[in-house]
Order: C-alpha cells, then sequence, then structure tokens
C-alpha cells in the first residue's frame, strides 16, 4: 500500500515539476497556486485571474538577462512579428483583430517599440530632422544649392534633411558675421541687385559643373527665380507692402496714415505665442537666420518632442479615415481599422528608421523616392489583407488615407517649426531697438 502512495506522489511531483519547467521562470520564483487568487496554476499565467506565475524576486541582472534571451530568441514573438509586419502587410492586422493575440505582438506594444527605435536613436545620435547649412561631403559627391568659398572651403547653403549634427559644417565665422550685417542673401531680406548678381553667378558655376539630372534641373530653376528677383529689384529698389494689418482686425486706415502703415518688404511679422504682434526688421531677420544656421536645434527640438505626441494622436485620426472609405462587415469595425492603423505607423516608423541610417552612413541616391514607392505599394496590400477587400477598393483606401495623412502631418509640422521660429523672434525682439512687441488689444 505504501508503494502505491509513493508512485502517485511521484506522479504528482513529476507532473508540478514539469509545469514549472515549462518556461523560462526559474522554478523558486514560482509557485504551484496562484499568487493572486491561489486558484491551482495550469500554465504560466493562472486561468482565473490571468496573474503571471513569477514573484520576480532576483537580482536585477538575472531579470535583464532574461529580458535579452526573450528579446534576441530567433522563436521570440517579436522577432515573428517583424518579420510578419514587413513581409506580409496586414496578417497582423487581420489576425490580431479575430482575436488571435497571443501569436502576435500587440499593435500599442509594436507602436510604441517602433516609435521608441526611431525617435530614441533621432534622440541620442543627434539627429537634425530638418536644417539649414552643409555636411561634410566627398569629392564624388554633387551638392545642390548656393557654393561659398569661404577661408578656401565650399559651403554650401542649403536645407537638409534627417543629418547629424556632428556631419554639420560650422558656419565660417565671417559668413555669420556678413549674414547678421544683411550681406548675404536669406529669407525675407531686401537684396541689392549686385549682391543679387553675385548669387546668379555662384550658382551659374554650379551649373556648369553638375551632372544633368534632378539636381542640375533644381539648380537651373533656383537661378530662373533668382533672375526673376534680380529684374523686380532693378524695377524698384524700394518695394513696399502693407504688413501691418493683422488678421481679425476691424479698424481702416485712413488715406493720410497708408503710407505711415506701410511697411518695407525687409520686415516680418509674427503672431507671438501670448497673443503680441512680433515685428522684425531685416537685421532682426538676418539675427534670426544666423542663429539658425549656427543652432540647428533651435526648431529640432521641438520637433524631436512634439511630432512624437502627433502621431500618436494620428492613430486614432487614421482610424476614422479609414473608415470612411471601408465600412460595414463585421471585419472592418472602427476596432479594426485602429489595429491596422497602429501596425501601420510601426512598419512606417521602422521603414524611416532603416532609410534615415542609409542616408548617414551610405551614398545611396533618391532615398525618399525609394521610402515613398516602397510605401506606395505596402499600403494597398496591407488594406487588402486586413480588410478583405477588392484590388480597387484597397487602393482607394491606402491612398485615400495616406494622401489626407500626410498633408494632415505636413501640417502639424508647419506649425511646430512656426512656434519655435516665434519663440526665438520674441527673443530677438526683447533686444533689438529697431524690432517691436505690440499686444494685440
Amino acid at each position: 500500500m505504501g508503494s502505491d502512495e509513493d508512485n502517485v506522489f511521484n506522479e504528482v511531483a513529476a507532473r508540478d515539476t514539469s509545469l514549472l519547467d515549462a518556461d523560462n521562470v526559474p522554478n523558486a520564483n514560482q509557485s504551484l497556486t496562484c499568487f493572486s487568487c491561489d486558484e491551482p496554476m495550469t500554465g504560466l499565467y493562472c486561468y482565473a485571474c490571468g496573474n503571471k506565475n513569477d514573484n520576480y524576486r532576483r537580482s536585477v541582472w538575472s531579470l535583464g538577462a532574461e529580458l535579452f534571451q526573450s528579446l534576441t530568441a530567433f522563436e521570440g514573438r517579436i522577432w515573428r512579428s517583424l518579420l510578419t509586419l514587413i513581409l506580409r502587410p496586414g496578417r497582423m492586422a487581420r489576425d490580431f483583430a479575430d482575436g488571435a493575440r497571443q501569436k502576435w505582438t500587440s499593435p500599442i506594444r509594436m507602436f510604441l517599440a517602433t516609435s521608441l527605435l526611431l525617435f530614441g536613436y533621432i534622440a541620442l545620435s543627434g539627429t537634425q530632422i530638418i536644417a539649414l547649412g552643409d555636411i561634410e561631403t566627398g569629392p564624388d559627391r554633387s551638392k545642390v544649392g548656393l557654393q561659398y568659398a569661404d577661408g578656401g572651403v565650399d559651403y554650401n547653403q542649403k536645407l537638409l534633411f534627417f543629418v547629424r549634427k556632428s556631419k554639420l559644417k560650422s558656419p565660417p565665422e565671417d559668413r555669420i558675421a556678413a549674414i547678421r550685417q544683411g550681406q548675404v542673401g536669406n529669407f525675407g531680406v531686401a537684396q541689392t541687385a549686385e549682391s543679387r548678381q553675385d548669387d546668379i553667378d555662384a550658382i551659374t558655376k554650379e551649373i556648369d559643373a553638375a551632372d544633368a539630372g534632378i539636381a542640375k534641373d533644381a539648380l537651373i530653376a533656383a537661378r530662373a527665380g533668382l533672375i526673376a528677383d534680380l529684374e523686380e529689384i532693378k524695377a524698384n529698389p524700394n518695394i513696399m507692402e502693407n504688413n501691418a494689418t493683422s488678421a481679425g482686425e476691424d479698424s481702416e486706415i485712413a488715406e493720410g496714415d497708408e503710407e505711415d502703415s506701410a511697411l518695407p518688404s525687409d520686415f516680418l511679422q509674427l503672431r507671438g505665442l501670448n497673443g503680441e504682434t512680433v515685428t522684425l526688421n531685416s537685421e532682426g531677420m538676418s539675427e534670426l537666420y544666423a542663429r539658425i544656421l549656427q543652432n540647428p536645434e533651435i526648431i529640432n527640438d521641438q520637433l524631436n518632442t512634439k511630432l512624437k505626441w502627433a502621431m500618436f494622436a494620428m492613430m486614432p485620426f487614421a482610424m476614422f479615415m479609414g473608415a470612411i472609405f471601408i465600412r460595414g462587415r463585421e471585419t472592418a469595425m472602427l476596432f479594426d481599422h485602429l489595429v491596422h492603423a497602429a501596425y501601420v505607423h510601426s512598419f512606417s516608423f521602422l521603414l524611416l528608421f532603416v532609410f534615415i541610417l542609409l542616408a548617414q552612413y551610405t551614398a545611396i541616391p533618391l532615398l525618399i523616392l525609394w521610402y515613398t514607392i516602397i510605401l506606395l505599394i505596402y499600403l494597398p496590400i496591407s488594406a487588402r489583407r486586413a480588410f478583405q477587400r477588392s484590388r480597387f477598393k484597397a487602393v482607394l483606401t491606402a491612398y485615400g488615407v495616406g494622401a489626407v495623412y500626410t498633408l494632415t502631418m505636413l501640417i502639424i509640422a508647419v506649425f511646430i517649426v512656426a512656434a519655435a521660429l516665434q519663440t526665438v523672434a520674441l527673443d530677438i525682439s526683447s533686444h533689438s531697438p529697431s524690432s517691436t512687441i505690440q499686444p494685440i488689444p
């Protein structure tokens, strides 16, 4: 009789041990009953309350090692989810919305992980989303923009995207001094015919040296604009325009005061963050331009901070936009659109991260074009597989939502940049006797 009891005991012990051995959590940190509700455990998670069978009472280093192992395990859910996200667009969205949620990483976790990867890299690497200036380039790299020689070093003043600050050339001191003195063209500052002609001569040399293609076409278009400016300056050296009347003002200007209210074209008016009107003269605008050139973080700190939140807010926006194009049936509820939007955001973050790396560490041309082409192919496939609609419906939905989404994000980015410029303009105006800050009544 005793032997039978021993056999039963051994079978129970073997079963209990196999239960605890079935996962990667140390047996010493687990229990045969739930830590929360005391129900018998049948797996890693309690069937009654969902509590994990792990008290986490071990060293931080052990926890970190377990996390690293779970992330790097090839068969891990995160890697399976990433491969499916890239190679089978829309598959996870459809499965997850249908209830298969243990198989894939959840859309919110995927969104947070890829956004952390993208914006974390941007922050840690000092990547500037948008910058003015020049970067270190090899002799075989074509340059777009006006080329100047300062101290024997070529310096191209142009618009750059996703460049690391460490790769930006520091503007030569005499170049910054010339900008602050209004001797170098920048946005909004009235130019003399001589300085504009110098710009035309410089860009003509660039055109002659450039190879045929997009870069040369851009230079030719820029020269055409400079020539038009030169003709306008010659025809009317003192171009005037009325910038004094702000939107929403009800007062009318008397005929005798019209000349006093006119501001020269080299003045800029901005609406301040607290409702005040900020007026910068040509010196103030030159100072604003010089500060942006010297310190691109003026704009990028705001972009890095606020774009993350804008992207998160755009998920429900994309959900509602998708529901406008595809609705009805059980496979196209708002929940389905939200899941799909989260996974599509995750893919776009991951793709943008890869292309930023390629832009910073390789010389592959037209990366933005390839990024756009990949998205144009990916989005309809993802929409069709996620919502099980026709090709035409999927293409209409993908491109319709994509167009509205892109336009909305551009508007948001413009407002973020404008807010950053307003902050700097307020500081400049407060230190400039020729510029003014007037409260709006």
